[in-house]
């Protein structure tokens, strides 16, 4: 013989115990609050992606202005003397990528290979962070 506490036990328990419960997870039980919730979880999607609008390029005139920012920023993150761009930059959903190539700045350093950097730069607030990549 088993017991069964409350909730647990035959379907039917199930069932009623649940149709006894709020609909949907809304607080008053209500298709309309179900809307509600819905209508304010669209909102703020949409408020999210207008935030993230302006990393967004849509004219070619934005496209290259977006590239021009994210090299700009790139070449001082690296800090290298001479530094350059190496071919275009990549796109990515949240980054660009770009390719630096240059020379060191340090005196100690005078007559040493170039240096290249990858770099990212975030579109969503301008930074960028660059990592030494070595070649072969």
């Amino acid at each position: 013989m088993s017991r069964r506490g409350p909730g647990q036990g035959t379907r039917q328990g199930t069932r009623q115990g649940t149709r006894q419960g709020t609909r949907q997870g809304t607080p008053d039980g209500t298709r309309e609050g179900t809307r509600l919730v819905r209508a304010g979880l669209l909102a703020a999607l949409l408020g999210a992606g207008g935030a993230a609008a302006p990393a967004a390029a849509s004219t070619p005139e934005a496209w290259a202005q977006l590239f021009r920012a994210a090299e700009a920023a790139c070449l001082a993150a690296t800090g290298l003397a001479e530094a350059r761009v190496e071919g275009a930059p990549v796109d990515f959903s949240a980054h660009v990528l770009v390719l630096v190539r240059g020379r060191w700045p340090q005196p100690h350093m005078t007559g040493a290979p170039p240096a290249a950097f990858a770099c990212l730069y975030a579109k969503a607030d301008g930074s960028a962070e660059a990592h030494e990549r070595r070649l072969p």
